[in-house]
């Protein structure tokens, strides 16, 4: 399955395998009624399905996989072999293969297109992509691809060929020639100090620019996924047996082999309710609302709710009344919680009631009934009690004092603040005996959070410059900027080329970046947000800031 696609017939026997097993609970000679399309629960919980994948699609994301390490610098005996022998003078982006390939060339080959749209190239000083095979960016927020070039440009053309010898600046008499006008626009700027040697390919979809089959797998059903279901994703957070949560599932999604539901399938007529005995009474409005034993169950519960003065209509609509009942906002979290639990709970037993009575031709009391029911509502809220004190016991790392700096040396607080479309960027600097020495404040425009920090970072170097004979400690309370400056990879592709002026400024004086808990960071935090309704571009004086800045 991971070395060459599979004919489509194979992947939909895989699949039938996989639905017998589901709805029948084995996979022996024999007929079964499926109640929901498989496609449709071949989907994330959070968009309404329960997480299973079609074989089609995992052949697909695996064989992707090949095609990454065909398109990316990765260096492998089997990739020089299908380089060397289909695309001796080209990249894989740009080439095709004959129809007489093997199969695992014509699988990898089928993802080539997949790869294309879904990755970018960031140019390197030496760049070798073809202009024609894909995105590629040489700053944040500037993407480029065959739109942006001159129709009568030669095929084989690359990134590089646009650049002086030297890899220091671009060729603007190439760039007249070959691009558009407003391409040319958006190159303009591009600091060449940022770029490394060689290029890079990222994955758009992962943060890092990593590639992962999950990754593949998500971008692939991109259009199936699009549509989140709000209240089916709520049911797995609930905290109850996971089979109360797969019988709300069906519930939810008219899965339940009622009357009701046979009637649109075949056209018969509901059968009797097999808890009161009601004719044509084996439908879901009749179960969840207007059965006795229902209503009885309801009105003893603590609440004393007349569950017929809700109008309960179908699955969807109980299991959302469930999970945000409509006198919410006079309940306290807890016993949200405890009533979302109990409903579930009852629904679940009388629907094991109904069926055992149904297959055994018994009727159970309605006091047995009750007993069952809260006796499984009482083990629940023991379990949930005692995950309450467990989750109560680890409150995370404790915040850490940040102390005075090292004894000559300085220490420079900074921090990125955003409002909407606005950002602003802020530093504090202390020397080692307290005092205030320098603070400033700056508008930014950022994509990310991560690139507001990093843009935090650069202001404080600049606000540090001074300083630097005798060293400053840097102070940033986004654990995953410090952590990625540490190891030097940016956790954010669309941010590298930012990240990479950051390391190399870091690197022109003694300095360190540290992580600090936002609470010790409240001066550089209140100066960004400050910032966001003031004009500032620079370092300040303390009357230019407010009282509460200054305090």
């Amino acid at each position: 399955m991971s070395t060459f696609l599979l004919p489509r017939k194979t992947t939909d026997a895989i699949d039938g395998i996989l639905r017998k097993f589901w709805w029948k609970g084995n996979v022996q000679e024999g007929r079964f009624l499926a109640l929901k399309a498989w496609d449709s629960m071949c989907k994330p919980k959070t968009c309404g399905g329960l997480g299973f994948r079609r074989s089609a699609d995992i052949n697909f994301s695996l064989i992707a996989k090949l095609g990454w390490d065909m398109a990316s610098n990765t260096q492998s005996l089997w990739k020089s072999v299908l380089l060397e022998r289909y695309c001796p003078h080209s990249d894989f982006l740009s080439t095709t293969i004959p129809t007489s390939a093997s199969l695992v060339a014509r699988g990898i080959w089928a993802n080539r297109d997949f790869i294309a749209d879904n990755s970018i190239w960031a140019i390197g000083k030496n760049s070798q992509v073809n202009l024609w095979s894909g995105l590629w960016s040489s700053k944040d927020g500037v993407v480029c691809d065959s739109g942006d070039l001159n129709p009568m440009c030669k095929v084989d053309i690359t990134v590089g060929d646009l650049m002086l010898n030297s890899g220091e600046g671009w060729d603007h008499n190439k760039l007249v020639l070959w691009l558009r006008p407003e391409a040319i626009n958006r190159l303009e700027g591009v600091d060449f100090g940022t770029l490394l040697n060689e290029d890079i390919l990222y994955w758009k979809s992962s943060p890092d620019g990593s590639f992962s089959i999950k990754r593949a797998y998500w971008d692939l059903n991109r259009s199936r996924f699009f549509e989140k279901d709000a209240i089916g994703s709520r049911i797995w957070k609930l905290k109850m047996h996971e089979r109360v949560k797969l019988f709300l599932w069906k519930l939810y999604q008219n899965s339940l082999p009622f009357g009701c539901k046979f009637r649109e399938i075949f056209g018969s007529q509901p059968g009797l309710c097999m808890l009161c005995g009601e004719s044509e009474g084996d439908t879901v409005s009749h179960f969840v609302a207007n059965c006795a034993i229902s209503r009885q169950l309801w009105f003893s519960s603590c609440w004393n709710i007349r569950i017929t003065n809700f109008s309960l209509v179908s699955g969807k609509d109980i299991v959302s009344w469930l999970i945000d009942p409509p006198f919410a906002q006079v309940m306290s979290t807890e016993e949200k919680a405890k009533f979302s639990l109990f409903g579930a709970i009852l629904y679940f037993k009388l629907w094991r009631v109904r069926n055992d009575n149904y297959h055994n031709k018994t009727s159970m009391p309605y006091e047995m009934i009750q007993k069952m029911v809260m006796r499984s509502y009482r083990e629940h809220i023991n379990i949930m009690t005692l995950d309450i004190v467990q989750e109560g016991t680890n409150r995370g790392p404790a915040a850490i004092h940040w102390g005075l700096p090292r004894p000559g040396r300085m220490k420079c607080f900074v921090d990125y603040a955003s409002d909407n479309d606005t950002g602003a960027v802020a530093g504090v600097i202390y020397d080692w005996e307290g005092s205030v020495k320098r603070f400033g404040a700056k508008k930014v425009t950022a994509v990310s959070s991560f690139q507001g920090e990093l843009e935090a970072i650069a202001f404080g170097v600049e606000l540090a410059r001074a300083y630097a004979e005798v060293g400053v400690d840097f102070h940033s309370d986004n654990w995953q900027l410090v952590n990625s400056l540490s190891t030097g990879r940016s956790l954010w592709w669309n941010a590298s080329f930012s990240f990479n002026k950051i390391l190399r400024e870091l690197d022109g004086f003694d300095c360190s970046v540290s992580w600090i808990s936002r609470s010790f960071n409240d001066s550089a935090h209140t100066l960004a947000r400050w910032g966001l309704s003031h004009n500032c571009n620079g370092a300040l004086r303390f009357w230019e800031s407010s009282t509460k800045i200054k305090s």
